[in-house]
């Protein structure tokens, strides 16, 4: 997921609160998590539409400044991220099983 997708996710909320749903904060929040440890920063009021949503939920805003925490931790010791690896692991051929004898 691209900042693109997430960056019009904010703003379809901000635009109609009523678009806000449970399922899609927790759809999104390794992304913005993601986004935030890598250093984007989100246009003022998309930020502000972020940080009303976490108030929200609060659980949710545990769990993403648990996230955040990580994946600057990863990216300051030069790990791969979560997208680098599931596309790591789409390119890999599959393990052709030896034939039984």
């Amino acid at each position: 997921m691209g900042i693109q997708t997430i960056n019009q996710w904010l703003e379809q909320i901000l635009n109609d609160e009523s678009a806000l749903d449970l399922h899609d904060i927790q759809e999104y929040l390794p992304a913005l998590a993601e986004a935030e440890a890598e250093g984007h920063e989100f246009p003022a009021a998309m930020a502000q539409q972020l940080h009303h949503i976490m108030e929200m939920f609060p659980e949710l805003k545990q769990e993403y400044d648990a996230l955040v925490e990580i994946l600057s931790q990863e990216a300051a010791v030069g790990l791969p991220s979560a997208e680098e690896i599931l596309s790591d692991l789409e390119m890999e051929e599959p393990a052709v099983p030896f034939a039984a004898d």
